[in-house]
């Protein structure tokens, strides 16, 4: 299918059913719940962009269909600009208000590509050829992913552990406990869970949200201010093991954020979050009155969101090619754009 429109993403959705609750709330489709519907047609908004602007927001592949620009493996420093002119797009669509599902895309692009996992001696061919494969179908049906990390939580005034393997059979994982998850979970059709077990090392695997097993909660405060917490409960899910891409690494480096780093996701994660503070900075700028020329402004504001335009430039122009052959851009830059964007939010 390749790169989806809006209706794509809310039919998807709508036919999800995945268990998910609102603190004591059953939500049966979140594509029309009060709470969730306005999320979700933004999200279908930027799906939409994708099929106005196939040229920009897209690029060809072998078979010659076209995917998601967020998706790409960049091996120039042009496509490294594009994926960014595309992350600009869709975060100047937003205001950079929320969490899009094109940063979890460049995660998985870069995690699922990286030839560095874990060591290369150490490193599992059968584990590589599946997170591979994963992303191919992730690419080839534009799937919105939410991602989170092993932990406790508390569930309905009770300690949930983390999550932790709790059986092997020749066809599958089966996991027990919880993991936090992104603001996406609701909105999403999968999920991609990367954590530390408890003197065993990394587990890392793939889900849908609507697995047999599987329960997304979300917690609001009591102001209801701000976005929900989330966290998924595992009950002996099943994970067949075409989804389980880390197990048992005992590594030195066995620790997610580790993973992350030597996986390169993490300049490419940066990439995605310096454009969206850029784009949040933009929106929250005065706008002009009715018969006023220029809107008051603030001088620093201003210099802040000139110099971070500059860095992410930098950050791009500066892209360096790492064992796999991907691109990834600069992170120093990326962190001092960030930097002086909060500075000026301040």
């Amino acid at each position: 299918m390749g790169a989806r429109s809006g209706n794509n993403y809310l039919s998807a959705l709508r036919k999800l059913k995945a268990s998910l609750w609102l603190d004591d709330e059953r939500i049966a489709d979140p594509s029309v719940h009060p709470a969730f519907v306005r999320r979700a047609r933004a999200l279908a908004s930027l799906y939409d962009l994708q099929a106005e602007h196939p040229e920009a927001m897209t690029y060809r592949l072998a078979d010659g269909s076209r995917a998601g620009l967020s998706f790409i493996v960049p091996v120039t420093v042009e496509e490294v600009r594009k994926r960014g002119a595309m992350f600009r797009r869709w975060a100047t669509h937003t205001g950079g208000a929320f969490l899009t599902p094109d940063r979890q895309n460049t995660a998985l692009a870069a995690m699922m590509n990286a030839a560095v996992w874990i060591d290369e001696a150490e490193r599992d061919a059968d584990e590589s050829r599946r997170r591979h494969r994963y992303y191919e179908q992730a690419r080839a049906l534009d799937w919105c992913c939410t991602m989170g990390e092993t932990a406790a939580v508390e569930c309905r005034g009770q300690l949930v552990p983390a999550l932790n393997a709790v059986e092997q059979t020749s066809r599958e994982l089966v996991v027990s406990g919880a993991v936090r998850l992104d603001e996406l979970a609701p909105f999403a059709e999968e999920m991609l869970i990367l954590g530390k077990r408890p003197e065993r090392g990394i587990l890392a695997f793939a889900a849908s949200c609507n697995g047999a097993g599987i329960t997304i909660h979300g917690h609001r405060d009591e102001s209801q201010a701000q976005d929900p917490r989330y966290h998924a409960i595992f009950d002996r899910a099943a994970i067949s093991w075409d989804r389980v891409f880390i197990l048992n690494d005992l590594s030195d480096s066995a620790d997610p954020e580790t993973l992350l780093e030597a996986a390169k996701a993490t300049p490419n994660l940066l990439h995605y979050d310096a454009i969206r503070a850029l784009a949040r900075a933009e929106a929250g700028l005065p706008r002009a009155a009715p018969g006023e020329a220029e809107p008051p402004r603030s001088g620093a504001a201003l210099e802040g969101i000139a110099e971070a335009r500059k860095l992410i430039a930098k950050a791009e122009a500066e892209s360096a090619r790492i064992a796999s052959g991907m691109l990834v851009p600069a992170a120093e830059p990326l962190r001092e754009a960030l930097r002086l964007l909060a500075e000026s939010a301040a």
